[in-house]
């Protein structure tokens, strides 16, 4: 296996002698870098909650831990449906790269609103 691959999507140089093997020989054979990586499975996920171009993922509500401290989010999904959760986790602002195949789905709204 090569040490490094050109990135499809982004066409970054990808250095595979970081990762282990198992995950270097993902990148290589798909031919992405990581962070493209990140944001295709990213993509894969149906429940990834979307807003101004910003990913979030939503965990357990019973956890050891919570994202943002266990706040209370509430989100309209472009749907219609309300989805309530006090373990939002937030993926990071989405690359222009992806952008097109994660759109924006949802709003966040205040409870007062509902």
């Amino acid at each position: 296996m090569n040490n490094t691959v050109i990135c499809k999507i982004c066409g970054k140089k990808q250095n595979l002698k970081l990762y282990a093997e198992s995950f270097s020989k993902k990148l290589s054979d798909k031919k992405l870098c990581f962070d493209c990586m990140f944001w295709e499975e990213v993509a894969k996920d149906e429940t990834t909650i979307i807003i101004n171009g910003i990913a979030y993922r939503l965990g357990e509500e019973v956890a050891p831990m919570k994202g943002y401290g266990g706040r209370k989010f509430i989100f309209r999904m472009n749907n219609g449906k309300i989805i309530t959760s006090t373990n939002v986790w937030c993926q990071g602002q989405i690359p222009r790269t992806h952008r097109e195949r994660l759109p924006d789905n949802a709003t966040l709204v205040k409870e007062k609103e509902i």
